[in-house]
């Protein structure tokens, strides 16, 4: 199981999987299991293996396995839940995460995700609501900032998003989707105050991003655009 875990932290997902199989074999063979949840743990990670390799429905029937024997182990039902979050089912996680905030409120990447399954949703207050206390409880979570930052975006409040932005830009400086999304607020607020100086913030965004990933075209277009733009105008 060890091998198979370090494989996994390795991203060497096929080798890690069959390794996971043959110690989950050698625990069902062995009659004698004091410890029932050495089978579970090993049943998670696998389902780990098999999330990170993009294979969600296959991890989700693994952990629903799981949940079968083990209704309220921690471990299995925050999986489901993210798992649910992946295949677009956001009301089936919310249903999760509301059952693990009933026992555990401080749960911050609890919060996160429920708040993500929310803005899905479209409850966007209530999803900020999360967000906000998610970061009451750990204000170095990038997660909470960055999707703060989306739903404040996509809600029309452009400068305070920008603000969460950079709360989370300070911490993960070379965060990409921050630094795009930052640089689409800014252009957003170019575009009402007719302000250059919010074009050149925007254009040294893509200029931090194209430093960081020289492949990206999506970037290097922009760039060209609002290099070309503020050469015209200014």
């Amino acid at each position: 199981m060890i091998q198979g875990s370090v494989l996994a932290t390795l991203d060497i997902h096929p080798q890690a999987m069959i390794y996971y199989k043959e110690a989950l074999k050698l625990n069902q063979q062995q009659q004698q299991l004091k410890e029932p949840y050495n089978v579970t743990f090993g049943l998670i990670e696998r389902a780990d293996i098999l999330m990170g390799m993009g294979n969600y429905s296959q991890s989700l029937n693994i952990i629903q396995q799981v949940l079968k024997t083990h209704p309220t182990d921690e471990d299995a039902l925050a999986t489901a839940g993210v798992l649910e979050l992946y295949l677009k089912k956001d009301t089936d996680a919310l249903i999760i995460f509301d059952k693990l905030l009933a026992t555990h409120q401080k749960l911050s990447d609890v919060l996160d995700n429920k708040g993500l399954a929310l803005a899905h949703l479209g409850f966007k207050q209530q999803a900020l609501k999360l967000f906000q206390r998610a970061i009451a409880l750990n204000p170095n979570d990038v997660f909470a900032l960055y999707n703060r930052g989306l739903v404040l975006h996509k809600m029309g409040n452009l400068t305070e998003a920008i603000i969460s932005y950079n709360q989370a830009l300070k911490l993960t400086p070379d965060n990409t989707d921050v630094l795009y999304n930052k640089r689409l607020a800014l252009i957003g607020i170019a575009l009402r105050t007719h302000s250059l100086s919010d074009l050149r913030a925007a254009l040294e965004c893509f200029n931090n991003v194209v430093m960081i990933d020289p492949t990206d075209k999506d970037a290097l277009h922009n760039k060209t655009i609002l290099t070309w733009v503020l050469a015209k105008y200014c």
